[in-house]
């Protein structure tokens, strides 16, 4: 099938290398000229378990990378996925680029085209798209051509094998425009499909999955910070609330919320009743956000007054990535801490991803690339993100070896109490 994936980023890249190599032909269009001219030679601009292969075997066989369109090949195009990003944090700019793509599509012609959209929008989005297209070409949806959303749900690292398996949510117009992506969606996976009565249902329900997560992530962090204040181990008590207990999966704390997904879904979905009178002023998703914007900075305010109590000064924080064993900075929490220290103590950061990805950035922020080196002399370590690398207690006995006597260890995830007690350590874990 005659394929244009419109934006080659966590979403996009992955699903257009599985599409082309499950033997759809593939345009991968982005406007980043680097990306595209990394992608022609073989370069990825981060990791995916996988994806390197896909693109070694498809790369200008069925998977053709672009910056530009041109007439020809836009007219065999059937199926046209977009998977820009559209980032609420970036005021009345952020839908730019989303409605510029609308407003080409009309310029080029949509007539006999499915365009499905994977971008995470507003509720309503698609019915103003529907409305645009009909006012700028005078041709009839789903009949000349046809609008569905179909959310992406996969999470960063496994991209390619949730791509095959995830249930998939279909929000279409019309039996024909289901019928169009669903033909598309079998030649990838036969995962379920489940169809929605039209794209505003299939917008919610992709906005309900992530402020729902985000919820429960931070009721996790509040009683973590009321276990602390108790004199309250939280990890104990957690374990022990959840242990044989069906009706509890409550989460462990952690230093936030981060990535692209679950910092900016909430507020998308607050928007979804802005007139609405009602005694509270916001939703219990926008609240939770709230909460888990404030935890870098809470967790500073206890490190900054440890470090000041024993007046040390040198500190290291592993971790920079938004969450474990990813490699994206994006709306990271630990960056937001880094950032944070670094305004009051001289802080270097270590992260197994930095320099392996185009979507790792520390901003400046003292890195280094061999931890054995950069943990040398250091008064304080943070663990911030519990990548693999740091869950190897043999290891990590090692390397706390040197640092300067005594140190501050920071365990924010609770995966070091063995080191609580020991000599020359002050040792102090959030909610612990």
């Amino acid at each position: 099938m005659q394929t244009l994936v419109v934006g080659l980023g966590r979403v996009g890249l992955p699903h257009a290398l599985l599409s082309a190599k499950k033997g759809n032909n593939v345009i991968g269009y982005d406007k980043n000229l680097n990306l595209i001219h990394g992608l022609i030679s073989k370069k990825l601009p981060f990791i995916e378990k996988g994806m390197d292969k896909l693109l070694q075997s498809t790369l200008n066989k069925t998977f053709y990378p672009k910056t530009e369109l041109n007439q020809s090949d836009w007219n065999q195009i059937k199926i046209v996925i977009v998977t820009i990003g559209v980032d609420p944090f970036n005021g009345g700019s952020a839908f730019d680029n989303f409605w510029k793509i609308i407003s080409y599509f009309c310029q080029i012609g949509v007539s006999g085209k499915t365009i499905v959209f994977r971008t995470t929008l507003p509720v309503g989005t698609i019915d103003k798209v529907r409305d645009f297209i009909i006012s700028k070409t005078g041709l009839k949806s789903e009949v000349d051509f046809f609008l569905v959303f179909w959310p992406e749900r996969i999470v960063e690292g496994v991209a390619l094998k949730e791509e095959l398996t995830l249930p998939r949510i279909v929000g279409a117009y019309s039996e024909k425009g289901f019928k169009n992506v669903s033909r598309y969606i079998k030649t990838i996976s036969n995962a379920p499909i489940t169809r929605v009565s039209n794209p505003r249902t299939a917008e919610f329900i992709k906005l309900l999955d992530n402020s729902y997560r985000a919820t429960m992530f931070a009721f996790s962090n509040d009683v973590a910070i009321a276990a602390e204040n108790v004199g309250v181990n939280i990890f104990e008590a957690l374990n022990a609330a959840n242990s044989n207990y069906p009706r509890n999966n409550i989460k462990n704390p952690s230093i936030g919320i981060g990535g692209y997904c679950l910092t900016k879904d909430p507020y998308f979905l607050e928007l979804s009743f802005p007139d609405i009178s009602r005694e509270q002023k916001h939703s219990v998703w926008w609240y939770s956000r709230k909460i888990s914007d404030e935890m870098p900075n809470y967790i500073a305010s206890k490190i900054s007054y440890l470090l000041n109590q024993y007046n040390l000064n040198k500190v290291l924080i592993l971790g920079i990535t938004y969450k474990e064993d990813a490699d994206d900075t994006r709306l990271s929490p630990s960056l937001d801490l880094a950032k944070s220290l670094s305004n009051k103590f001289n802080v270097s950061i270590y992260d197994p991803y930095i320099g392996k990805s185009d979507y790792v950035n520390v901003d400046g922020i003292d890195s280094e690339i061999d931890l054995n080196n950069v943990i040398k002399g250091k008064e304080c370590v943070i663990v911030a993100v519990k990548h693999k690398q740091f869950l190897d207690k043999i290891k990590m006995l090692k390397l706390i070896k040197n640092l300067h006597k005594p140190a501050i260890i920071v365990d924010i995830w609770g995966i070091m109490p063995w080191l609580k007690g020991k000599k020359n350590i002050i040792y102090w874990g959030f909610g612990l």
